[in-house]
């Protein structure tokens, strides 16, 4: 297992949204309309494309979170108040780094109503992503042999098994994603907090009690008719549930393709050990990193946005699994260069092709702060030459937009 600790190593992920396009989608699944968001760089290529497949709960597209109530002040108190975009917040990130990516509301959210959904199937209400896969494939901006599935909780364990029945996904990436069936990990959460907050402890392993109850008798097809359905879902459906989520790990074994776990350190939700399981059981990958001091929603304890070394980690590690960019006969090779590394005073940005023409050119430090930005550039210049006696020493990076897309750079200034 590796336990990351990566500075910020892809530069993308800094910016303040300087290229990206949001265009509201939707799709059909299992005969209702589903809505989303398609999100791409402003250039013209055909993307790899992430779908992010939420965790459990009725998720909007942006996997909004309202840091408020009791449980929050005493799990995430430096969080009280703070509004959560997680899933946004995740692709903001990805995007930047030059993937499209398709975030989208649950059904349970857009049909707020039980009888909007009609009746409920295993396929309805898990396997949305399976369908977002058929929609991205319909789109002319796709790069359809780099599509990736993206979980998140719940959704780390639902990808395997819709790449498992596919010959279409060219990746996995799970996140804070559990080995240990649903029905185990419920009940162990009811105790878990109770404990963490201080609270009734008995109580909880009652509602832990009754909640294994409920599910032994849907592992042993003991229901009737009077079996009450929790939370909105009748037990002959948890059973089908259980009977494929119980083998997460095998489905991810049987999808053969470049997988990544990551797991983090203060999860609360799914605890760093479900790491290990998978880490034993997983046969077609070595890919499981743990990082320091985020939770379960991505973040730190802290800071409400999402953590950098988290999308930095994700991206490097698709870049070094070929999942990037289309194949190269389809877009032009980009000349852009900038020199001198580690630079003085003076910085290039140089474009040695006429037809790559040179938007704009921001330097920002490690906060994220520009430091310096292009007013305007001449069209038909293609040696920029930038002073930056005045800056102090220290790590940079430079954002070059240009017309074929953008470029990013780690920089020393000695």
């Amino acid at each position: 297992m590796k336990k990351l600790f990566l500075t910020i190593a892809l530069i993308g992920l800094l910016f303040q949204l300087p290229a990206q396009l949001v265009e509201n989608i939707t799709f059909q699944h299992e005969g209702l309309t589903a809505y989303g968001s398609f999100i791409k760089p402003d250039s013209g290529a055909l993307f790899p494309t992430i779908i992010i497949n939420p965790g459990s709960g009725s998720n909007d597209r942006n996997g909004t979170i309202y840091m408020a109530g009791e449980r929050i002040q005493c799990l995430y108190p430096a969080l009280v108040g703070e509004t959560l975009l997680t899933y946004r917040g995740l692709a903001n990130a990805l995007v930047l780094a030059g993937y499209a990516v398709l975030i989208y509301d649950e059904l349970g959210y857009t049909y707020s109503s039980p009888s909007a959904l009609g009746e409920l199937t295993f396929e309805k209400l898990w396997l949305q992503a399976n369908s977002a896969v058929d929609y991205v494939k319909s789109r002319n901006d796709v790069n359809k042999n780099r599509i990736i599935l993206m979980g998140h909780s719940e959704g780390a364990s639902i990808i395997p098994y819709i790449s498992s029945k596919r010959n279409d996904i060219a990746g996995l990436v799970a996140i804070g994603g559990t080995r240990t069936p649903l029905d185990t990990v419920l009940s162990r959460q009811v105790v878990d907090f109770a404990i963490i907050c201080n609270e009734d402890t008995i109580q909880a392993k009652n509602t832990a009690s009754q909640l294994n109850a409920y599910f032994g008798i849907v592992r042993t097809k003991s229901w009737n008719s009077q079996t009450p359905p929790l939370f909105g879902v009748k037990p002959e459906l948890w059973f089908t549930y259980l009977n494929k989520m119980d083998s997460v790990s095998i489905f991810y074994n049987q999808s053969h393709i470049p997988t990544l776990f990551i797991a983090m350190e203060l999860d609360y939700n799914i605890p760093p050990p479900e790491l290990d399981r998978f880490a034993q059981e997983v046969t077609t990958t070595n890919d499981f990193w743990m990082i320091d001091s985020l939770n379960h929603y991505m973040t730190n304890m802290e800071n409400p946005r999402i953590s950098r070394t988290l999308t930095d980690t994700i991206v490097y590690w698709l870049k070094g699994k070929h999942l990037t960019s289309v194949e190269s006969s389809l877009i032009p090779f980009v000349d852009i260069y900038i020199y001198p590394n580690p630079f003085h005073d003076n910085l290039v940005v140089e474009s040695q092709n006429r037809r790559i023409k040179v938007n704009k050119i921001q330097l920002l430090n490690t906060l994220g702060t520009i430091v310096y930005e292009t007013e305007e550039l001449k069209e038909n210049e293609l040696i920029h030459e930038i002073n930056l006696t005045t800056l102090p020493s220290g790590i940079y990076f430079i954002y070059v937009k240009h017309s074929q897309g953008f470029k990013t750079e780690r920089l020393i200034k000695n």
